[in-house]
């Protein structure tokens, strides 16, 4: 069975650190196993973690990733800026 998940984020996130956003959407996301302080949740993220670390194709990519977040985020906030 496919169960769509939905994460709701504040448009705050369009403008935080790339880091800091990257990490909260998937802590968010990882709340499928269970909730802050649930070992399902603890194992989830402690395995997720590991998974990340462990691709060294995907920490290479990140950069890349965090270039491009940042260009959108000065973006978002210039036209902020603005109005």
């Amino acid at each position: 069975m496919n169960i769509p998940i939905n994460i709701f984020l504040s448009t705050e996130i369009f403008t935080m650190p790339f880091a800091h956003a990257v990490g909260l959407v998937l802590h968010e996301w990882l709340h499928i196993y269970g909730g802050d302080g649930s070992k399902e949740f603890t194992y989830a993220l402690t395995d997720f973690i590991k998974l990340i670390l462990s691709d060294k194709q995907l920490i290479k990519k990140t950069e890349q990733f965090k270039k491009e977040w940042e260009i959108m985020t000065k973006e978002i906030i210039d036209q902020n800026i603005d109005k």
